[in-house]
């Protein structure tokens, strides 16, 4: 399909139901804002237009391609038993897929993420699709009519702007995106009308914001989180290492002076005052003896000489 009014009756079904307001995977998800069908420029070097379901989901676009999905049991298999493995929840979503799909590939099976919105023709949104599942399944193989994912957009950092009215029909819109790691930075979209194509630049434009505010969010959110380990008590920053200390060198006592004490300087204790005086006393006892004794050697020295000449 590569118009927009080229819609099979269970795409159509999503059609409206995204006009009414609740949409095909809004339902239980409030980070789903906007969704619905519009054509995709491909980007082959080919080029042309691809329909596809787009969601504005959180800070991110995603996209899905309608597909078909053969199930058919084995001889003799109940369809209880067939669908033992499947799980779907409110909106329809495969949340765990049969292996026992036929044919074999397994791009020809349910797999998880697809979305059903028909069986054999008739569309299924907005109502449980297991038991209708379960009862065409009870009389031959069924056809089921899903969403399968393909991409997703990231929009942090990202912009959309209208590119006005479409020569072929609709009014265009391009998402400029700034990914490294997707593999397109610009995509080409096109919605069924004008009124459409401002419903996605505005919720596209909140997706935007939203991407924003929860990198500020972050960042606040480490900020505080340091500060309050900061703050609490009994944890405190790491000291740096003590440097190795040398051993303190033994005090050695003041050399006592002969001098009088200076001025302005404490005055000795009497015990060492006393104790001066008899070092001093002893200098001058010592030296009287010393000279005594050289005056007696001299004495007996030269009477020998004296008796020596006289024998002579």
């Amino acid at each position: 399909m590569n118009d927009l009014s080229d819609l099979s009756p269970p795409a159509a079904a999503a059609q409206r139901a995204t006009e009414a307001g609740h949409g095909v995977l809004a339902v239980g998800r409030p980070w789903v804002q906007f969704e619905g069908w519009v054509l995709k420029e491909s980007g082959a070097l080919t080029g042309g237009w691809h329909l596809r379901y787009f969601v504005v989901s959180g800070d991110r676009l995603e996209y899905f391609r309608e597909e078909k999905v053969k199930l058919e049991p084995k001889p003799g298999e109940s369809a209880s038993t067939f669908l033992a493995s499947l799980s779907l929840d409110q909106t329809n979503v495969v949340c765990i897929a049969n292996s026992n799909a036929s044919p074999p590939p397994k791009e020809r099976q349910l797999q998880e993420g697809d979305v059903i919105i028909g069986i054999n023709g008739e569309p299924c949104v907005g109502r449980p699709a297991g038991e209708t599942l379960a009862e065409a399944l009870s009389s031959g193989p069924a056809t089921c009519v899903v969403l399968r994912p393909k991409g997703r957009i990231a929009l942090h950092g990202a912009t959309a702007v209208s590119g006005g009215p479409r020569k072929g029909g609709g009014h265009m819109l391009t998402v400029s995106v700034n990914d490294s790691s997707s593999r397109r930075s610009k995509y080409n979209l096109v919605c069924a009308d004008e009124r459409l194509c401002a419903g996605w630049i505005a919720s596209i434009k909140e997706a935007i914001a939203a991407s924003a505010m929860e990198e500020i969010k972050t960042a606040l959110s480490q900020a505080l989180s340091l500060r309050a380990l900061q703050e609490t008590p009994g944890l405190e920053p790491e000291a740096p290492p003590l440097q190795p200390q040398r051993p303190a060198s033994p005090a050695v006592p003041p050399r006592p002076s002969s001098a009088g004490p200076k001025v302005g300087t404490p005055r000795r204790s009497a015990s060492y005052n006393s104790n001066l005086s008899s070092l001093e006393e002893a200098r001058v006892r010592y030296w009287t003896i010393d000279k005594q004794q050289q005056s007696s050697v001299r004495s007996r020295s030269s009477s020998g000489a004296s008796d020596k000449q006289f024998e002579v």
